[in-house]
């Protein structure tokens, strides 16, 4: 007998916790693959006599805003983290009925609040957890690059000069980190430029 692949499990995260059926089709269960195909979404159960749920409700009720509060930048205060399903890189997905693929939850947060995300920019999590849509404190617009370049500083443990990122050292800003030590002696130095340039102005005003 030849080798037979093992199943994988159903990809659907539902109230917080993966779906322990195996995959079939889609990657869902024999469940949530039914309801995608009747819905355009593997959670949504129709409701009785029918009626439809507006996208927008549908969303949020999907949305916990007393989410834990980031590891990375605990001064934004809790994540509004997303409980349906999410993709393979750990973002929110929703699809929603008549348009075709699903859709970032965090962008569709930002749409719903605020309106489009601005030609060029992308939205940046401020708090690096990826399946939050907190636009109030959380969501950034930025360009592409500068989503990178946080994205790559967020999983360093140290500054360039050595210094740790904890929570005594670290300051935190729009721009993301800042060390503290680092600052300190950017303004010792400026101290002790500035003394030495009065006493050099005032040895130039005697001498003359």
């Amino acid at each position: 007998m030849g080798n037979t692949r093992p199943r994988s499990q159903c990809t659907v995260i539902e109230n917080g916790e993966r779906c322990p059926r195996p995959a079939h089709g889609k990657g869902y269960c024999g469940k949530h693959y039914q309801r995608w195909q009747s819905h355009n979404d593997p959670l949504v159960v129709r409701p009785f006599g029918g009626i439809q749920v507006p996208p927008e409700e549908r969303f949020w009720s999907k949305v916990n805003k007393d989410g834990s509060v980031p590891d990375y930048a605990p001064h934004l205060g809790p994540c509004w983290t997303w409980d349906g399903t999410r993709n393979a890189k750990g973002y929110g997905v929703l699809t929603i009925r008549g348009r075709v693929g699903s859709r970032l939850a965090h962008v569709l947060a930002w749409e719903f609040t605020k309106g489009l995300v601005p030609e060029g920019l992308e939205l940046d999590h401020l708090c690096r957890v990826k399946h939050c849509v907190n636009v109030d404190l959380h969501l950034e617009p930025v360009t592409h690059a500068e989503n990178v370049r946080r994205g790559s500083n967020a999983m360093k443990t140290h500054c360039p000069r050595g210094h740790p990122y904890d929570e005594a050292n670290t300051h935190y800003s729009s721009n993301g980190r800042k060390c503290r030590e680092c600052n300190k002696q950017r303004c010792r130095l400026r101290a002790q430029t500035q003394a030495f340039m009065a006493a050099q102005a005032e040895a130039d005003a005697v001498d003359s």
